[in-house]
Parts: C-alpha cells; structure tokens; sequence
C-alpha cells in the first residue's frame, strides 16, 4: 500500500476537493488532511489524480520554504516496512535552496526524485501527467528517507 500525503495549493494541510478525478470515480475526490492511499497492481505499477501542491514557508531557517512535493509512504508486507520519499516537480524554481532534496550527495540520485512530464498521462483540459518510477533496489534506487 502507498498513502499520498500533501499539501493544497495553497501549501496547508487541510482537506482538499479534486474535480478533475470526477471522471474516474464517479464524483470529485476529497482528500482528508492531504492524504490518498492506493495499491500497486500486480507488477507495482500506480496511478492517482491529484492537484500539484503548494510551496509553503516551513521555519527551518530565515525565508525558507519547501518546493512543490508530495510525500509518498511506502509498506510492505507490514507495516514496519515503511519506506519514504518525496516527488519534485520539474523546473521548480525552489529546489536549488531546499535542505532537504539537496541533502543528496549524488546529483543523478537527486534527479531521480523530480517527476517527467508525460503528455500520454495528462488528461485533456484538466490534468497535466507526471511519470515518477519509484525504484526499492539497485543502482537507480529511489533515494528515501532514513527511519529512526
């Protein structure tokens, strides 16, 4: 199971309508606090409507603030297993001063966190589609969060 938390556009946790989904679940989704959960198909693979979060101010040093992101929380067989990472969009202006997307060394492994764009995704006069692979093992592993 994956859950989706994030942010409204206007960068708060609070609930958040998505008409653009109402074609696909037969009415607008509601996201209680900016979050989704899903299951991957048999071959991993997942798909989710949403709308692009928002940057918002978060304290950790003078005029800082996070780019556009979603979390995303990864469990296994149980739930001890939880991984974490967080997708970028591309061309967000605010990655270059965010600690946390800059807090990788490795420039490839931190581009492997920024979304692709991808036109066969987007649906026509309502969503744009973003690809974001998210890889457990190997060279091009998904960067993620260390747990405590």
């Amino acid at each position: 199971m994956t859950t989706i938390p994030q942010t409204s556009v206007r960068g708060d946790w609070k609930d958040f309508v998505i008409p653009a989904a109402a074609p696909y679940y037969k009415e607008p989704l509601v996201l209680v606090e900016g979050s989704g959960s899903m299951v991957t198909d048999a071959e991993g693979r997942y798909r989710f409507i949403t709308i692009r979060p928002g940057e918002y101010p978060w304290r950790n040093h003078y005029n800082a603030w996070r780019p556009a992101h979603i979390h995303f929380s990864l469990f296994g067989q149980a739930f001890l297993t939880r991984m974490v990472t967080q997708m970028y969009f591309p061309g967000d202006a605010l990655l270059p001063y965010d600690p946390m997307f800059n807090c990788i060394a490795n420039e490839g492994a931190r581009q492997r966190l920024v979304a692709a764009f991808d036109w066969e995704n987007t649906i026509p006069e309502q969503a744009l589609g973003y690809r974001f692979d998210i890889v457990l093992r190997g060279r091009e592993e998904t960067p993620m969060e260390k747990m405590p």
